[in-house]
């Protein structure tokens, strides 16, 4: 939670100057005969994103299993300009990649690996424009799975494990239809148990946190 704390605190460092250049324009502004400007955050875009994670597994008895790694998704969204709100921005996102996140511990004589291979989530977000630029919130739902494997024992697999996320970011366009985003995201997993033959874990809780870095592209 530090981590997305901080996070979030250097987003919002953001030049105060910035601010002026929104006027809360409505979204679409008449440029002349069959010519309109849509303004920045108003439409769909797609994306392609790097992150890095860390996270951590833990049961009811104190066990705890720490993992990192990376993670590749790709992004769509919509952008919603709220014309009755000069400068706030309403939107849905949905995303879904590829991940290498895993950790391993020992415990009672035994190696313990723990492993994700795939994360997606869909998202809603409200943020303020402020020119090209948009700080923003989001939280929704996310979908990943989990796999447990025991030295001489053997592994076990979820294939699908649901939960929270969370967090804030901040994103800029500077070239045309091309912008940069930097994000903060907090996941929590809903606890899960995993069955060896007859041995079942118990409930596992895990959470992660993401600090991704992405490209955007409007289709406007």
């Amino acid at each position: 939670m530090r981590k997305i704390l901080a996070a979030i605190a250097g987003l919002i460092a953001i030049p105060a100057a910035a601010l002026a250049a929104d006027k809360g324009a409505p979204p679409v502004v008449a440029q002349g005969a069959g010519e309109t400007l849509v303004l920045p955050f108003q439409g769909r875009y797609i994306g392609g994103a790097i992150e890095a994670a860390d996270g951590q597994i833990r049961d009811s008895d104190g066990f705890k299993m720490p993992r990192d790694g990376l993670t590749a998704s790709a992004l769509l969204g919509y952008n919603h300009r709220v014309a009755t709100m000069p400068g706030i921005v309403i939107g849905v996102e949905g995303d879904i990649g590829l991940t290498d996140i895993s950790g391993s511990n020992s415990a009672d004589g035994f190696t313990i690996k723990g492993s994700t291979k795939y994360l997606g989530s869909v998202r809603g977000r409200v943020g303020k424009a402020m020119g090209d630029s948009l700080l923003y919130a989001t939280a929704g739902i996310a979908m990943t799975d989990g796999r447990i494997a025991v030295d001489d024992v053997g592994s076990a697999s979820k294939n699908r494990i649901n939960g929270f996320v969370y967090g804030a970011g901040f994103e800029t366009f500077l070239l045309g239809n091309m912008g940069v985003r930097l994000e903060a995201l907090r996941y929590d997993w809903r606890p899960e148990g995993l069955t060896f033959d007859v041995i079942e874990t118990g409930k596992l809780k895990s959470h992660d946190t993401h600090v991704r870095a992405a490209l955007i592209f409007r289709l406007n």
